[in-house]
């Protein structure tokens, strides 16, 4: 195969790739307020139009009707799950000390048994092992506890901060969808003159059929395992139910990873100690989580994203690296982007 046609098409991906994942760190964060109330007015507009047509009601009413009545009702919930989880993670902070002690003498007895099995394979006295480990512990920086304590303060102004941006964050987005649905029709009469009209008409298809049913699918799945889990570890009495359900409904989302590397080793520990109830939940939910996630992927996911899991999961780790937790949906996001934008350009050249 000729190299300069070759070299031509790498040069034409690495330099898509740079415009989509520096578009996404730099350029996304600004204006994603106005592209999700974009997304939201498409989303809502049939029933817009529906109240519009069939209860005779103006426009603006219909739409600041809707927005209003699915802004309460999803208000509702996240202030619900947000109070719960508060208060879980303070229960979780208050108790901390209690748990390090706890943590502290279940290592301490591992420890004692493994240091004693070894003073008897290595010939030595009784206890040998045993101080050896001690004189180095005693060497160790136990500031981690310490040092969380003291940067409570410090977390909690970031906790409002972040409050803060989201409050900011929801009333652009509520602004921005008023002024959308006023100047709907307008909007998109500009579009579908301006020259490119076709090219973004398709890219944008690909996208809602791939990338947003990808990011859509995973947030379903996320918050179906995140109801399982949570319903497992209330079934066990567990005190911060919701947040390990969060975690372990997150941690399932990375491809190889998934929920049975916490589940199972829970479980097995809880069926040595004697707990054969809590065992059977957790394995159960482990079951669950795993029948759920490839139940909707089937069926939610398919092959739209016509990803193999390998390049899956390097678009995942190459987007946690670049932004954090939201790099598991950004990351295979982009690169269906890339793909998109590249089968464009080549089809035009």
């Amino acid at each position: 195969m000729n190299a300069h046609p070759l070299l031509r098409q790498l040069l034409i991906i690495t330099f898509i790739s740079g415009a989509v994942l520096l578009s996404f760190k730099y350029v996304l964060p600004l204006i994603f307020p106005f592209l999700f109330a974009y997304t939201l007015m498409r989303s809502l507009m049939p029933i817009v139009l529906f109240l519009q047509k069939k209860c005779h009601l103006p426009k603006w009413l219909a739409a600041n009707g809707t927005l209003l009545l699915i802004s309460l009702a999803f208000l509702g919930v996240f202030l619900l799950i947000g109070w719960l989880l508060f208060q879980q993670c303070k229960l979780l902070l208050t108790n901390l000390s209690i748990y390090h002690q706890i943590y502290t003498k279940s290592i301490e007895s591992c420890c004692h048994n493994i240091l004693r099995h070894l003073d008897y394979y290595l010939g030595l006295q009784k206890g040998s092992c045993l101080i050896f480990a001690k004189e180095q512990f005693h060497n160790l920086d136990p500031s981690s506890f310490t040092n969380l304590y003291q940067n409570i303060g410090r977390i909690a102004l970031q906790c409002m901060g972040s409050s803060m941006r989201v409050c900011a964050f929801l009333l652009i987005v509520i602004v921005s969808f008023i002024v959308l649905c006023k100047d709907y029709d307008h909007l998109h009469t500009i579009i579908r003159k301006n020259r490119y009209f076709s090219v973004l008409s398709e890219l944008g298809h690909t996208m809602w059929n791939t990338g947003f049913a990808y990011m859509r699918s995973q947030l379903i799945i996320i918050g179906c395992n995140w109801a399982i889990c949570t319903i497992a570890f209330l079934l066990i009495r567990n005190p911060y139910c919701i947040v390990i359900g969060l975690f372990i409904s997150i941690f399932d989302a990375f491809p190889i990873l998934g929920s049975g590397m916490i589940l199972i080793p829970w479980g097995l520990v809880k069926l040595f100690h004697g707990s054969f109830f809590a065992a059977a939940v957790l394995l159960t939910a482990y079951l669950l989580t795993v029948f759920t996630r490839e139940l909707l992927e089937a069926r939610l996911i398919g092959s739209n994203l016509n990803t193999l899991p390998f390049f899956t999961l390097a678009s995942i780790y190459i987007g946690i690296s670049l932004y954090g937790v939201c790099g598991i949906f950004l990351g295979p996001f982009a690169v269906v982007l890339i793909r998109s934008i590249y089968q464009i350009w080549m089809r035009s050249a």
